[in-house]
């Protein structure tokens, strides 16, 4: 990963609730995701990767949990 994911990986997955055990799961899943579509870690990745965590835990994405991505909770990736 280049330095802009990085900090991109870590402004996205700082603002969950959840257990670090979970984000590293997020942000694995999201790198898998990335790689099957042959891009670097975008948000978009985060964000389904993020969704189906959730959905393991039984949560719910919510909207504030990101900011200015919220927009992209409903888009598939």
């Amino acid at each position: 990963l280049d330095p802009l994911n990085l900090h991109l990986i870590r402004e996205g997955l700082a603002r969950l609730e959840i257990p670090g055990g979970n984000i590293r799961n997020i942000a694995l899943a999201g790198a898998f995701l990335a790689a099957s579509d042959g891009q670097v870690i975008k948000m978009p990745h985060l964000i389904h990767a993020t969704r189906r965590e959730y959905q393991k835990l039984g949560k719910v994405v919510t909207a504030e949990e990101f900011g200015e991505y919220a927009e992209q909770l409903n888009r598939e990736t």
